[in-house]
């Protein structure tokens, strides 16, 4: 269904990475198809259904929001690990330096 593809897109659109926004945006989609489909198989006719699934997901801009924000979050943790794990790196090569230093002297 091309509208609710168009509106998963639309709202994963602020996320930076590329996979992660192609990730989100299948993701998505495919809760926005499940709730067209029930609305459907509820005898609902499909514009009604459509126009129903669209207003229940919430307003675009917030969703976009909620993901951009995150998105952030989940950026920060992935640098905290970086960082953490550069500054181990740092810590044991300092230490080999000054086991070498100190057994050759």
């Amino acid at each position: 269904m091309d509208e609710l593809r168009q509106y998963a897109k639309q709202m994963a659109s602020s996320i930076t990475d590329p996979l992660e926004r192609k990730e989100t945006e299948k993701e998505l989609y495919s809760n926005l198809l499940e709730s067209y489909e029930e609305l459907c198989k509820s005898h609902v006719n499909k514009q009604e259904a459509l126009q129903l699934t669209l207003e229940n997901f919430g307003e675009m801009e917030e969703v976009e929001e909620e993901l951009k924000q995150a998105h952030i979050k989940k950026i920060n943790k992935k640098s905290l690990a970086a960082i953490l794990g550069f500054s181990l790196l740092v810590v044991v090569a300092l230490y080999v330096i000054l086991l070498l230093i100190f057994n050759y002297n």
